[in-house]
């Protein structure tokens, strides 16, 4: 993060941290190239490109429960972008990373 742009690395740092506070015990690993936040399974992760940061669910399914939130934000199937000139919807990233744990949960059952 410390060769971005200074509006994209501190968004970037901001989704990190958002993700880091909902998944405290979590390990940080690179996985198909992504910073990826696991607990035991992998639940999110995170990158930048051009002119937004993006919230990887690693979940074909987790986005189209939130569609009617997601439409001001560019998305495809897992992955959620936000520009860099607009603030993060916190509360929205954080039911995601929440679902995702549901959606982990779930599967272990």
């Amino acid at each position: 993060m410390a060769a971005l742009p200074v509006a994209a690395a501190r968004s970037t740092a901001e989704l990190r941290r958002i993700i880091r506070s909902e998944l405290p015990d979590a390990v940080e690993v690179i996985s198909y190239g992504i910073p990826t936040f696991k607990l035991g399974r992998p639940v999110v992760g995170f990158g930048d490109w051009n002119d937004f940061c993006s919230l990887y669910t690693l979940s074909g399914s987790i986005l189209a429960k939130f569609r009617s939130e997601i439409h001001a934000y560019d998305s495809q199937k897992s992955t959620l972008r936000f520009r860099f000139d607009q603030s993060l919807p916190v509360d929205l990233i954080r039911r995601i990373i929440q679902a995702r744990l549901s959606e982990n949960a779930a599967r272990r059952n």
